[in-house]
């Protein structure tokens, strides 16, 4: 079993790494306008599977061929929901909706892990706990009574992002079930090459009639770093610090997402923010905050 972390370098950690996801969100709109999803999703697991591959073997630990099949239903549901889920969602919704829109909407993935840790870790949320998650819930709520006015396909790309957090929410889950004691790198790999094998129908049917060389050098690169970033990069630190931190706080770390969507959807995207964007990022802003602060209950005996 892999040395834990000390909780602030592993909070660290998960918050870069959550950092990593949030600039993802805005570069994602762009790519989905110039690419099918699901065959840049195909090329997101490929590349960071062959990446990874090549890493793999000097890491220590359980091989991915000792897993039990509970644990390759985890990793089979970790990837199915907390990636190609997540991102086929979140791409789909960035369509229909702003970037920032999106990047609020992603703030509830606290409130969300929470409610997941209650039913399938069986974590006992505090009263500050559940304030925060009522917080959230009204944030959201404002966001989109003010969007309902704009006509329904804003409404649409919200319901797809809020889909998208459920996944991303269940990341967390399945990622404390496996790590440990599986060690960062081959987890990444595994979680990875099962997003491959379930991508890859998909892929297929997106492949038919699009034309790759008119694919630009500046889209190559903007999303090599995007598959990077989100297969590699950011499930490394990921999974080397979630063993070292409870659930909740790990769900904390992801309010990392819409801040940094937040900031990078305004300085490169040029996107105005709205009276009824920053109301309801301020109460789910102050979910967060209230949330960071209040702890778990212990499990009844």
């Amino acid at each position: 079993m892999p040395k834990l972390m000390s909780r602030p370098i592993a909070t660290i950690f998960l918050f870069v790494a959550m950092m990593l996801t949030g600039l993802n969100v805005p570069l994602g709109k762009y790519l989905v306008a110039h690419v099918p999803i699901f065959l840049f999703t195909f090329y997101r697991f490929a590349v960071c599977s062959a990446v990874l591959a090549l890493l793999v073997h000097r890491e220590e630990g359980p091989h991915l061929r000792q897993m039990s099949f509970s644990q390759v239903r985890d990793v089979t549901g970790m990837a199915l929901f907390g990636m190609l889920g997540f991102m086929t969602l979140m791409l789909l919704g960035l369509r229909q909706t702003s970037a920032i829109d999106a990047g609020v909407i992603t703030a509830t993935i606290p409130a969300v892990v929470v409610v997941l840790g209650v039913i399938f870790l069986g974590d006992r949320p505090s009263l500050p706990q559940i304030t925060a998650i009522a917080l959230a819930v009204i944030g959201i709520a404002i966001i989109q009574i003010a969007n309902a006015s704009g006509g329904t396909s804003s409404f649409i790309g919200n319901f797809l992002v809020a889909g998208a957090v459920i996944g991303e929410s269940s990341f967390v889950i399945f990622s404390k079930r496996l790590a440990p004691p599986y060690r960062p790198i081959r987890l990444a790999l595994a979680a990875n090459l099962a997003g491959l094998v379930l991508c890859a129908p998909l892929a297929l049917s997106d492949l038919s009639g699009f034309e790759l060389h008119k694919i630009t050098p500046a889209i190559w690169i903007v999303g090599t770093w995007y598959v990077l970033a989100a297969g590699v990069f950011s499930l490394l630190l990921w999974y080397r610090a979630v063993p070292s931190v409870d659930t909740f706080m790990a769900g904390i770390a992801m309010s990392a997402i819409p801040i940094t969507a937040f900031a990078v959807s305004i300085l490169l995207l040029g996107e105005t923010v709205k009276t009824s964007q920053i109301v309801g990022a301020t109460l789910v802003l102050t979910a967060i905050a209230l949330a960071a602060r209040a702890r778990t209950k212990p499990a009844p005996l």
